[in-house]
């Protein structure tokens, strides 16, 4: 029997670490005082986060598709289309998704009428949409922005962006680029949004340094265990085959924003 591929191998050693690092989720995430949610444990947190965070993807679905037709007036086909959205484009899906993730816990104290939000939540999801939009910028790119003047030969402002320099829509084959991606696509997403949410949170709230990092880390584990198990068993479909690049874009999207909120309010 062939022995197994070192990138395989590799793979399989992110997926367990990712694994092992969600489960505290389960074990100290969700049984420590939160944040937000206060009075909260266990099996009452998970039903309340699930229930925010199915809201926050609704929305953010709707938002999406709604904005790529009406705004873009193009479609992207979640990472399978010909192009990548950037600048503007890049700036808009992240709202997207930032506007559902800010607006979810609202929502969801106005239905069932309970706190789940501190009173900095607002201050605190202004650094979050601009936060992300920056994001957004550094993994998908800026297109060229004319310079009132040039400087050192520059007359413009261009940036490729972080995907199509490490896994380019050309590249159809390959283990080790897209899931370096994935791992990518995790520090920016839960840094810029779950982390800088939490840090504004607790900025006159006194919390351990730990309240505020642990969240990121675990929310990010938790997504990346589902979306590497879902590369890895879909492989090599998912980076050859056009539906099946769309399908797995749309799964990773909706985890990524049940997660995120999962971070935010952990």
């Amino acid at each position: 029997m062939p022995s197994k591929p070192n990138i395989a191998i590799f793979a399989d050693w992110i997926t367990i670490g990712c694994f092992f690092g969600s489960l505290r989720i389960n074990v100290s995430g969700l049984m420590r005082p939160s944040l937000t949610l206060p009075g909260q444990f266990g099996l009452m947190r998970v039903q309340s986060i699930l229930l925010i965070g199915l809201i926050a993807v609704a929305m953010h679905a709707l938002l999406a598709e709604g904005g790529q037709k009406i705004l873009l007036h193009m479609n992207y086909h979640a990472g399978a289309g010909r192009s990548l959205p950037q600048g503007r484009d890049a700036v808009l899906l992240s709202m997207s998704m930032t506007v559902p993730l800010v607006l979810a816990p609202m929502a969801y104290s106005g239905i069932f009428h309970v706190q789940v939000v501190q009173s900095n939540h607002y201050f605190s999801s202004a650094f979050v949409v601009v936060g992300a939009s920056v994001g957004h910028l550094v993994l998908y790119g800026i297109k060229a922005i004319p310079l009132p003047v040039t400087v050192f030969g520059i007359n413009a402002i261009k940036f490729p962006g972080l995907k199509p320099m490490i896994f380019p829509l050309s590249l159809k084959n390959g283990l080790f680029r897209p899931l370096i991606m994935e791992v990518v696509f995790a520090a920016i997403h839960f840094s810029s949004i779950v982390l800088i949410y939490r840090y504004a949170l607790s900025s006159n709230l006194q919390q351990p340094v730990g309240d505020v990092v642990m969240p990121t880390v675990e929310s990010a584990s938790l997504w990346l265990f589902f979306v590497i198990s879902y590369f890895l068993l879909t492989y090599p479909e998912t980076v050859k085959d056009k539906r099946t690049i769309e399908r797995r874009g749309v799964v990773n999207g909706l985890l990524l924003v049940l997660t995120l909120e999962a971070g935010m309010l952990m």
